[in-house]
């Protein structure tokens, strides 16, 4: 046990002499809280056990307790066991009130809502504006479009949101303690919106001259006379000194942002999905910085024919975060000398692409992009590696393209062979490749891996033998019927089993020349209407397996509402997956009074519920999709894991991977924010960081792969694992050797 002094923080100079009861609740499914009986102001000290997760909160007429996470910490080794301290802060209740109008386009008869949502607006760090209680609260509305509702005292910046309309902001509003305070009236316009926080780095916002651009976004296929129609019909606003914008009267589509002051690099978001009816919330503040530089120095200074490099640079800047595509800061070529400067780069992750004049890609950082928040100079080296081989198909020489990294991989390089199967090039390293074979007599498409080795000449051979073998069969929705040009997937445990085609009209489909062993089948219509599989199927060395048929899994809805100690869950992105080997599931975001649908397989009845929303860490929890909706609820404080890895390249040659368990549940790391450093030499650790997290145990280990994707993962060996407890706004730092040669 361990002694945890409670200080409460009385936000307002107000009096407390009244009894009160301090609650302690334990984050253990159906546990009791404890319930201490307190008066006025004084701290008191519960003795609770090490490890533990709670959550206080308080009962207290004419205030409100903000919930406050609790991690009982361990002490420091051979430390005496000292008092743990935590604050709780409590705020005098007032109340806010005011009225609807209708816009004077609107329908007159038309019902007002049933209710708005009043939530205070938390501004980020940066801005340093004074701090106010986070939360949100459904206020009815009254037959004559008049509302009111309790809320913290104080000096609050607020949004009003009737449903289906563009919310409205309120700046600096002062509600006294058992007072009351009258707002605008909330004119209901009709439309979608967009609105943001911008900050300048270092410096202030000038309401003359900082203006935000928003236009409609080019897809990739867009020409230049499109483009510049689209350009055209941007829309541009002056920001606020307090750092807000909003843009209103929004037509649905995709949108690109841009701000700009005289003297910063100018900030972008590349790509913000604006739906009807709805406000898309930056998830990030847009801060302008000073310029920045990045130099780069290739070596060799040209390519194998003498000629320069063909250099394209992106800037992840306002994208990665934003769900955005990457904007293109540079695309050009290297000077005589290898040297390329990109200007006027924002802080934040740069990507960069280098090829041959023969479209070879030998260079690129997609996975581990740079993060660039100082002018700075890159040395690049592209090692040339001389390769030669030989490609059968069985035992047949096979005529054939050979894409190493794949067609459409960031690295890659073209290579052919002739009738008797030889081929020759050059590769910019050693390791394990992908290489995706094409041909056209037999006809194929495929996937193989190869293993370059080179000695001290810098030469290596490879032996490619792809199995004679294929895999044939239908894609069929509920009923038995074809699903017309449906996607079928094909995975495995080999890096070369991740492969997809189109069926035909009639559903048919074909795979050739797959890895021996057992692979797994799934496919869908494109349109999440039918998901088919997964089915699993062992194939052969040569021969022929087939034809089978793929049917599509009848669905059901879910439904359920996500609560938090601020109010009702407002726009949490709620995921539900399945587990293998049914790991199919859906998505939705929750509404303004947090409900939320989704559609899931009719058979699928264990899951796993992973939430995210801004100012919470990602949380997950199993659950039973039965017929009662889900009620979910959202914990407080968010914290972030600091994980020493062996290097990626040696465990993936020893067939294992990562696994992260929060409170024993596996997450996906796909949906957790990351930042690397790679391992630069084989045997080095590397160190991954991950935000975002909600507070509780985690378990970082090593495991070997599955059989296949689909599969069910191998048990976890507890020698190959780190734990620890993350408390609320902490680090935990978890470090893992590299597991023994087996």
């Amino acid at each position: 046990m361990r002694p945890v002094q409670v200080v409460l923080d009385l936000k307002m100079e107000v009096e407390l002499d009244s009894s009160w009861t301090l609650v302690a609740t334990p984050q253990i499914e159906g546990a009791a809280p404890l319930r201490q009986p307190m008066r006025g102001t004084q701290p008191v000290t519960l003795s609770l056990p090490v490890g533990s997760l709670w959550e206080l909160s308080g009962e207290l007429a004419g205030f409100w307790v903000k919930r406050q996470p609790l991690a009982v910490a361990s002490p420091p080794e051979g430390q005496p066991v000292q008092k743990q301290q935590v604050r709780l802060e409590l705020w005098p209740l007032g109340t806010v009130r005011g009225s609807l109008r209708h816009a004077e386009k609107a329908a007159k008869k038309e019902p007002w809502p049933k209710q708005v949502v009043l939530q205070t607006i938390s501004t980020p760090a940066v801005l340093r504006r004074p701090a106010s209680p986070a939360g949100s609260k459904l206020c009815p509305v009254a037959r004559d479009g008049t509302w009111r509702c309790e809320v913290p005292a104080g000096k609050l910046d607020v949004t009003l949101l009737a449903e289906g309309f563009t919310p409205a902001y309120y700046w600096g509003i002062e509600v006294p303690p058992l007072g009351e305070r009258e707002l605008p009236p909330l004119v209901l316009h009709k439309g979608a919106s967009v609105a943001g926080w911008v900050a300048i780095d270092g410096g202030k916002i000038d309401p003359e001259s900082c203006v935000a651009r928003l236009s409609p976004a080019a897809n990739c296929a867009a020409d230049l006379t499109e483009a510049l129609r689209l350009s055209s019909t941007a829309v541009e606003q002056k920001v606020g000194a307090e750092g807000f914008l909003h843009f209103k009267d929004l037509a649905p589509g995709h949108y690109a942002l841009e701000v700009r002051q005289p003297g910063y690099a100018t900030a972008f978001v590349n790509l913000i999905q604006v739906v009807a009816g709805q406000e898309s919330f930056l998830k990030e503040p847009l801060i302008l910085t000073r310029p920045l530089e990045l130099r780069l120095e290739i070596h060799p200074a040209l390519d194998l024919d003498g000629h320069r490099w063909r250099i394209r640079a992106y800037s992840l800047a306002g994208a990665a975060a934003n769900a955005g595509q990457p904007r293109v800061v540079f695309d050009g070529t290297a000077d005589d000398q290898g040297l390329v400067v990109l200007k006027d780069l924002s802080p934040g992750e740069v990507r960069v692409a280098i090829s041959d004049l023969r479209g070879n890609r030998l260079f690129n950082n997609r996975t581990k992009p740079w993060l660039v928040d100082t002018s700075q100079v890159r040395r690049i080296e592209i090692p040339q590696i001389q390769l030669a081989g030989s490609l059968h198909l069985g035992e047949e020489p096979l005529a054939a393209t050979l894409y190493f990294g794949g067609r459409s991989g960031d690295e890659r390089v073209q290579l052919h062979s002739d009738e008797k199967g030889r081929f020759a090039g050059v590769l910019p390293r050693e390791g394990p490749w992908r290489v995706q074979v094409m041909a056209q007599e037999p006809q194929l498409d495929t996937m193989a891996v190869a293993e370059v080795h080179a000695g001290e000449s810098g030469e290596a051979f490879v032996a490619l033998k792809l199995p004679d073998n294929r895999l044939t069969g239908r894609l069929l929705d509920v009923t038995g019927l074809p699903v017309s040009h449906g996607q079928v997937i094909v995975t495995g445990k080999s890096i070369a089993l991740f492969q997809w085609k189109t069926a035909d009209e009639r559903g048919a489909f074909e795979f050739r020349a797959l890895p021996a062993g057992t692979v797994s089948l799934m496919g869908d219509d494109g349109e999440n209407a039918c998901q088919a599989g997964p089915l699993m199927v062992t194939m052969p060395e040569a021969g022929a397996v087939g034809p089978i048929e793929l049917r599509c899994r009848k669905k059901k809805v879910i439904a359920g509402t996500v609560v938090s100690a601020r109010g009702p869950g407002v726009g949490v992105r709620v995921i539900v997956r399945g587990l293998p080997p049914k790991l199919a599931g859906g998505e939705a975001i929750s509404g303004s009074d947090g409900t939320f649908s989704l559609e899931v397989p009719a058979d699928l009845e264990q899951a796993i519920v992973s939430m995210q929303a801004t100012g919470y860490g990602f949380q997950q929890r199993p659950v039973r999709l039965g017929a009662e909706p889900l009620r979910l609820t959202l914990k407080e404080g968010t914290g972030e894991l600091k994980l020493h890895l062996p290097n990626f390249a040696d465990l993936r040659r020893q067939e294992f991977q990562l696994a992260l368990f929060q409170e024993g549940t596996e997450v996906p790391l796909a949906l957790l924010t990351t930042r690397s450093s790679p391992a630069t030499e084989p045997g080095t650790t590397s160190v991954e960081i991950i935000s975002q997290l909600a507070p509780g145990h985690y378990a970082a280990c090593l495991r070997k792969m599955a059989a296949t994707p689909l599969s069910a993962p191998e048990a976890v060996d507890p020698s190959q694992c780190a734990s620890g407890l993350l408390a609320p706004g902490q680090q935990l730092t978890l470090q893992l050797d590299s597991p023994p040669s087996r």
